[in-house]
């Protein structure tokens, strides 16, 4: 079974953990699938939503620390800062991803951008640029699909599993 591996901080359980010799020997990691993930609230699910307006061909999931960041907006959040639309802002985001996937290498696993949007933090009325990534990876059931990540989820380490030559999927 594919599987995904997270850090730790961002996963507050005890599910299979291990090392990651690459990074600090300090940093523990939980190994997910996408659909754990996804249960988890880890991940969030928009595919509808990009295929219906943006046809994209694929399953697309954005971290869950990302997607309460730069998507999720409610009136609470207009009256504290700025009026924004939570729908336009996730097209916003998919549009830039998908134009970051035309501008780089087709071919590549990995495609990094800058998203601008205004940060939903409480105070913030004007826009913060975020570096981001598009991952490209497949389903348990051997289906590619995308997840974006921020810079500082770390979810966007992808580390192959003891034993395989396969990467894990987002």
């Amino acid at each position: 079974m594919k599987s995904i591996i997270l850090p730790n901080l961002l996963c507050g359980s005890n599910i299979e953990s291990e090392t990651n010799p690459a990074r600090s020997s300090a940093s523990i990691y939980i190994r997910y699938t996408r659909n754990e993930a996804l249960d988890r609230g880890l991940l969030v699910d928009v595919t509808d939503f990009a295929r219906r307006l943006l046809h994209y061909p694929c399953d697309v999931a954005i971290s869950g620390l990302l997607y309460d960041r730069f998507v999720q907006w409610d009136p609470q959040d207009s009256l504290l800062q700025v009026y924004q639309n939570q729908s336009l802002r996730l097209l916003s985001l998919l549009i830039v991803a998908k134009t970051a996937v035309y501008q780089q290498a087709r071919s590549a696993q990995a495609i990094q951008f800058v998203f601008s949007a205004i940060p939903r933090d409480g105070l913030a009325v004007s826009k913060v640029a975020q570096k981001l990534k598009l991952v490209l990876g497949f389903s348990e059931q051997q289906f590619p699909v995308l997840t974006i990540v921020g810079e500082h989820d770390m979810a966007s380490v992808l580390i192959p599993l003891s034993g395989s030559n396969e990467k894990g999927a987002l």
